[in-house]
């Protein structure tokens, strides 16, 4: 059956489905009652209706004509007319839930088709028309929700920062009512997940943030590592405590690629051995060092260079994702 074939049933059970029963989804209105629409009394479906209409057009942020559900004579006998209006209610009961949570969600049409299913005569086409409407944003909240249920934190250099830009996005195309426009959105994050890191990610963070990437990625090959920013470090930037039981002292410098590292910074480094009580002396540099830097090191067994290129090559080993670029 296709998608525009549903029956307004089917429409209800969907909602049910994907945006009522899911725990995961912090309802404003409690929906479930308005989507218990078996009841042999038919007469206490009727004052049901009534209740649930006045309550919803007391919250409403949407105009609805919720009097006009209410003004519908009880016909008791009339088995269509009575689901008809209880599988409106169930339309506007997850419309006005939605829009307590997203007040500037784009809900127009779904409004307008909600109306014009009220105000017209009973028929299945405008009550299947409204249904979708409606379904269409329940998918798209549950959709966009879930995903960022999902995501694990411990994946990100920066949770908070880039927690905060991922829900930000997420949120602002789940406020489009477009589930399409939530799983593109997805798909996109999805991807920058999943590329590999490059030396101008490592430019994106400025000097501290980029001390702090270091103690997130030697914690992420469960090594112990602490930022010493604020203390007096005496040119230690971080300091390790490794699997194998060493301690590094580790120094960071954030360059650009046309700036590097010369021999007297490798020099201090080394110097360092001297004031702490450490196993090994480490240079990380986002850009790259000269020859002379280089062959200096080679000279000292435990003083070890990491440049951008090397560091690039252990992130892309880690859990750790690069920055998002959405």
């Amino acid at each position: 059956m296709s998608e525009n074939s549903r029956t307004p049933r089917e429409l209800v059970n969907r909602l049910v489905s994907t945006y009522v029963s899911p725990g995961f989804i912090d309802h404003e209105v409690t929906l479930k009652p308005l989507f218990s629409l078996k009841h042999s009394d038919t007469e206490y479906r009727w004052q049901r209706i009534d209740r649930f209409a006045s309550q919803l057009d007391d919250i409403s942020p949407c105009s609805i004509s919720f009097d006009l559900v209410q003004q519908q004579p009880h016909l008791v006998d009339d088995s269509t007319i009575l689901q008809y209006n209880e599988t409106i209610l169930a339309y506007a009961g997850v419309l006005m839930d939605a829009t307590l949570r997203y007040p500037d969600l784009k809900r127009a049409w779904a409004t307008r088709a909600l109306n014009r299913a009220i105000e017209g005569e009973p028929e299945v086409t405008s009550l299947r028309t409204a249904g979708e409407q409606v379904v269409q944003i329940g998918e798209a909240i549950a959709r966009g929700e879930l995903y960022l249920k999902e995501i694990d934190g411990s994946l990100f250099a920066h949770p908070d920062d880039t927690q905060s830009h991922c829900k930000s996005v997420i949120t602002r195309s789940i406020r489009t009512g477009d589930p399409n426009r939530v799983e593109t959105t997805i798909e996109d994050f999805e991807r920058a997940r999943t590329r590999e890191w490059n030396r101008s990610d490592l430019l994106t963070f400025d000097p501290i943030e980029f001390e702090h990437l270091l103690v997130d990625c030697w914690q992420a090959y469960h090594n112990a590592a602490k930022a010493t920013r604020g203390t007096k470090d005496r040119g230690v930037d971080v300091i390790v405590k490794t699997t194998n039981a060493e301690t590094l002292v580790v120094q960071a410098k954030r360059y650009k690629a046309g700036n590097t590292v010369g021999i007297g910074e490798v020099q201090r480094v080394a110097g360092l051995l001297e004031e702490f009580t450490a196993d090994r002396a480490v240079l990380v540099t986002s850009s790259s060092f000269t020859t002379s830097a280089t062959e200096s090191a080679t000279c000292m067994d435990r003083v070890e260079l990491i440049n951008g290129e090397q560091l690039c090559d252990w992130l892309n080993q880690s859990p750790l994702i690069p920055p998002l670029q959405i």
